[in-house]
């Protein structure tokens, strides 16, 4: 049985779905960060220490950033880090980055979840224009609040994607994003 399903996998790409948009899920993005916290025990230092915290809530954030801008501010971000966090970054540049390479023609290998898949560039954009229009899907109340900090963050012209990113990483929940 599991030998046929996995014979089907293949025909469910976007060839044969042309219409269809594949993307990832910003609460999963979250929990795999986290989850990835906890399995190198950093969970009592993400817990107790805010800078910390801050760091590791800073990857996701980058996943509100506008997809050219996402690499040069992982790399601003990844000088900054703590060496304790070391596995984090290490986990989070060969899934959602793409580990680097010794040869000058392609500097980073392949990322498991390619950007375009994990970036929430297009919803952000989707949020602008039904913010501008006055017309938003219904949402609690602190949900309307998180997204308007957020596109407020984002739409501030004086502020670098790095500066951009640790403003977000401070109203980013890993846990119940």
């Amino acid at each position: 049985m599991f030998h046929q399903i996995k014979n089907l996998i293949p025909n469910f790409g976007p060839p044969n779905f042309p219409t269809s948009i594949l993307s990832g899920c910003f609460f999963h993005l979250c929990q795999n960060i986290y989850l990835v916290v906890v399995r190198f025990g950093l969970k009592t230092l993400y817990d107790d220490n805010g800078d910390f915290a801050k760091q590791i809530r800073s990857l996701p954030a980058l996943a509100l950033l506008p997809i050219l801008d996402v690499i040069p501010t992982f790399v601003e971000i990844k000088a900054q880090f703590q060496a304790e966090s070391e596995h984090v970054l290490t986990y989070f540049e060969e899934y959602y980055i793409g580990g680097i390479q010794s040869h000058l023609s392609h500097p980073r290998k392949a990322a498991k979840y390619d950007i375009l898949l994990w970036n929430e560039q297009s919803y952000i954009d989707a949020e602008i224009i039904q913010a501008n229009a006055g017309v938003r899907q219904s949402r609690r109340k602190d949900q309307v609040h998180q997204e308007t900090r957020i596109l407020n963050i984002l739409n501030k012209p004086t502020r670098t994607a790095l500066e951009k990113v640790m403003a977000l990483a401070q109203i980013i929940s890993l846990k119940k994003s």
